[in-house]
């Protein structure tokens, strides 16, 4: 089969899937048939989810479970939607609206069928998708992007599986297109004008970041279609009485949590609003089918890592995978873009670049949509709209408002006369035109890079596009020169979906935090050093403790700990535990004798926070020595033996230690690489981020003990020997 068959092929099949099911599920509600794809779809990724993780995702079941799925189409014949019927357009209308979804489909097909080029999408949206399929089944890791809910991720598993990249982004630019429809849908049922209906779907689809974010491989496209979906059957329900509508909304609601994590908010409005009613048995309707869609995510963070929220709130369900810093880091970035402020956000989100897309000046125009509040539906609208506002307040990235604003243009369709309307929706198709974008946004604006249409045909090689639009395939290039098998440590973005290398980026997970402080101790970090030594009369000790009396607002950290008897130091043993409050599992590094790894807390000092070493039997001890930077902060530490009596003794208590001559750390950082099992480093040569670190290691090779393999464009590939 040629390419571009096999990519429509891949793309069209999981839809169909997602339609066969929900018309064999709910096709007798009389449902919209977008609305039947939306539940299908909660169903079909349940289903692909269950494959993958008992490892049988191979094209040969994959073939079997698309035949099976697919093959009510046979005989189903879905009732047709009970809406109110739509009242026709006058000429004028018509022709704005054809002319206004004809040249956006167009542009949006083209780039839909263009390879893969966006960063989140190359790197786990599409990334991960390509590992399953390649694997059959998800892999042995724990890490940042691989414990986040995947529901959309199953069906572009499936669709990569036969059409590889650009049948998985052709499979959810669908969700974009089916949106309108929906949002007509809705306005029929809330008694709005056939011209408020479609013009709240021209508004939305003409928005800039909405047609980036439909149009490559994200998860909020699919989120707002199945946020509609689940207010359109609760409305139904409202309207009708009829509690089957509610567990369809509730499984779709449950399906946004495994779209993406802001989702939950759509259950727990679900589930809100039928409490509203004062009834208490439709509830279970909601929430049992919502609990169904959201559990497997759940669980299988909760079974691989102990937290069902992985990779967040780890400060509730403490874990070796993840640290509570590094969640603060990512939560502080993504709440705090670069010159943002509240008072600018509508400026930043109509025509800046800060927030990560735009939507057009015409959001400058939706304070506008509180004239809606004078018809009931436009509270209702508005309410709705808000509500789905929350999860901007914790990322302020555009595409967080998407749910919300899909809402928002409706109500400001309802609130402008026709006239306005008319110019309003005619001055946001043009002002959105990725050609008029640059003469308003500011440089930096995420916006289409090009009208891709020979690489959409494959008339230029994939290959050639990608080294000429996207700059990060060089990275994939430089890992495809790797061993297979081989494992590479990659200090800079790496996208997934063109190498089939196995990898770690340098801040997915508490083993790559470890690492990346290995490194920056060996090349970067000057932290001073002291010896911290106590010593007492000789006795025998069941185990011995360090504790911080105090807290300050540092971490506190041990690169060695040193336990003496007399002038004789003793061996580490195999029959010794360790243990830590915090951060429990990573206090072998204490012990390896290794100065370029240390154990930390990863969050402030805090009293009581203390390291333990439990001996096996009662051991001769009459000192210990701690490798810390801790006296720089003048915090002292605590000495406490366990005697043969079962109590704890207070043996000494240190607040300065001697400084230590500085030491080369180099070579014990890539040791501590090489112990991990990686035999290739990755790492940018520029002046920001990692840049400086991979400088020094190209700079000073011998004394890394690295050879360069291969350097393209401001990276550096290094061989471990």
């Amino acid at each position: 089969m040629s390419e571009l068959p096999r990519i429509l092929l891949g793309g069209l099949a999981p839809l169909a899937i997602a339609y066969s099911l929900g018309a064999l599920c709910f096709g007798t509600l009389a449902l919209p048939r977008v609305v039947l794809l939306a539940a299908g779809t909660a169903i079909e990724s349940t289903l692909l989810f269950l494959l993958l993780l008992a490892g049988r995702a191979t094209p040969s079941v994959f073939a079997a479970f698309a035949i099976l799925a697919m093959a009510p189409l046979l005989w189903l014949r879905p009732r047709r939607p009970a809406d109110p019927p739509a009242r026709p357009l006058n000429r004028s209308w018509r022709v704005l609206f054809i002319a206004i979804f004809a040249a956006y489909g167009v542009l949006y097909l083209v780039e839909a069928l263009a390879p893969e080029v966006e960063f989140d999408g190359f790197t786990y949206h599409l990334g991960l998708p390509a590992e399953y399929a390649r694997l059959g089944g998800f892999p042995d890791r724990v890490g940042f992007f691989e414990m986040l809910p995947h529901g959309m991720e199953m069906l572009f598993t499936l669709a990569f599986a036969i059409g590889r990249h650009p049948a998985a982004k052709l499979c959810h630019f669908a969700y974009l297109a089916a949106t309108p429809p929906l949002l007509l849908a809705i306005a029929r049922r809330l008694g709005l004008a056939a011209t408020a209906g479609w013009a709240a779907a021209a508004f939305y689809v003409c928005a800039p970041v909405v047609g980036l974010a439909g149009t490559s491989v994200h998860n909020d496209a699919p989120l707002v279609l199945f946020t509609l979906t689940a207010g359109y059957l609760l409305l139904r329900w409202r309207q009708e009485g009829d509690s089957r509508y509610l567990w369809p909304a509730g499984l779709v609601a449950g399906f946004c949590y495994a779209t993406k994590l802001p989702g939950l908010l759509v259950p727990a409005l679900g589930v809100g609003l039928v409490l509203l009613q004062g009834r208490w048995k439709p509830v279970l309707a909601v929430a049992a089918p919502a609990a169904a869609a959201i559990a497997p995510w759940m669980l299988r963070a909760a079974v691989l890592t102990g937290n069902p929220f992985a990779p967040l709130l780890n400060r509730w369900f403490p874990n070796p995978w993840f640290h509570i810093s590094a969640e603060q880091d990512l939560v502080r970035r993504f709440s705090g873009f670069s010159g943002f402020t509240y008072w600018n956000a509508p400026l930043e989100l109509a025509l800046g670049g800060r927030l990560e897309g735009i939507f057009g000046p015409l959001l400058l125009f939706t304070p506008l949509a509180l004239l809606s509040l004078r018809y009931r539906s436009g509270r209702w609208i508005l309410a709705a709209a808000g509500l789905l506002s929350a999860p901007w307040f914790l990322n302020h990235g555009a595409r967080f408002l998407m749910p919300a604003m899909s809402l928002g243009w409706l109500a400001l369709a309802l609130a402008l006369p026709r006239p306005g309307l008319w110019a309003a929706v005619a001055f946001h198709a043009v002002a959105s035109w990725p050609q008029v974008i640059p003469f308003y946004a500011q440089p930096g604006t995420w916006q289409f890079k090009e009208f891709p249409w020979r690489a959409a045909l494959r008339l230029e090689p994939e290959d050639n596009y990608l080294r000429r639009v996207m700059p990060e395939y060089r990275v994939a290039e430089l890992l495809n020169q790797t061993p297979p098998g081989s494992r590479t440590f990659c200090l800079t973005g790496t996208p997934r979906a063109y190498t089939d290398r196995p990898f770690l980026e340098f801040w997915h997970s508490a083993e790559a935090d470890r690492l990346m402080d290995a490194l920056r101790a060996g090349g970067m970090n000057r932290e001073p050093l002291f010896n911290l030594r106590a010593e007492w009369p000789e006795q025998d000790l069941r185990a011995l403790r360090f504790r911080l009396p105090q807290g300050r607002p540092a971490e506190w950290c041990i690169h060695e700990v040193e336990l003496y008897d007399g002038e004789r130091r003793l061996p580490a043993s195999r029959g010794w535990t360790l243990d830590a409050w915090p951060n429990p599992w990573e206090t072998p590094a204490a012990l390896d004798g290794n100065r370029a790894t240390r154990w930390r807390t990863w969050e402030p000092m805090r009293r009581g926070m203390y390291f333990e070493v439990n001996f096996n039997r009662p051991t001769a001890v009459t000192g210990a020595l701690l490798v810390s930077p801790t006296p720089i902060y003048h915090v002292p530490v605590e000495f406490h033996g366990l005697g043969r009596d079962g109590r704890w003794h207070l043996l000494s208590v240190e607040s300065s230690g001697q400084q230590r001559v500085q030491e080369d750390l180099r070579r014990p950082a890539i040791r501590a690489l090489r112990r991990a099992g990686f035999r290739y480093i990755l790492a940018p040569d520029g002046p920001d981020d990692a840049g400086p670190l991979g400088a020094a290691m190209a700079g000073h090779l011998f004394e890394w003990r690295l050879s360069e393999v291969a350097s393209r464009e401001g990276l550096r590939l290094f061989r471990i020997p």
